[in-house]
């Protein structure tokens, strides 16, 4: 079964900033996580943007898993994909200019999920706070104007 999870948030930043931190793997997209659920990402190949290829580490369930993504971009400047080698799941981040003058940021996974009702119903809500914590994580760099 196919999981998804998804948080938004309106960043006073130009579309442009919000999407070079992201797409930046070597230096600012490592610091725009939360450290509670990702262990790290180590850049095997590339390092920004489109055929960027990382080691995502995450603690889950009191181990270490670690993925190996592979980074695209159908949408230049505006979409970032990580996919998963494995096909286990998709992270799309999307940059979107907000009426306000900023950024509409949002993330969101799909996964598949076999282990349960209760992880269907759990796990989405885990990652969900998670995605908050980076969106916050990614306003505040940008607000220190590091990115």
């Amino acid at each position: 079964m196919t999981v998804c999870a998804e948080a938004s948030m309106a960043i006073d930043a130009a579309p442009s900033q919000v999407y070079e931190l992201l797409a930046d793997y070597e230096v600012s997209h490592p610091q725009i996580l939360p450290h509670n659920f990702f262990t790290g990402i180590h850049v095997v190949s590339g390092g920004h943007g489109a055929g960027t290829v990382l080691d995502v580490g995450t603690r889950q369930f009191g181990r270490q898993v670690i993925y190996r993504t592979v980074v695209t971009e159908p949408e230049p400047g505006r979409v970032l994909v990580e996919s998963d080698q494995q096909g286990s799941f998709v992270t799309t981040f999307t940059v979107d200019a907000a009426d306000s003058g900023g950024s509409l940021v949002r993330i969101a996974t799909e996964w598949k999920d076999l282990r349960g009702l209760l992880s269907r119903w759990l796990t989405p809500i885990a990652a969900r706070a998670i995605y908050q914590r980076q969106l916050e994580m990614i306003a505040s760099k940008v607000r220190r104007g590091t990115a």
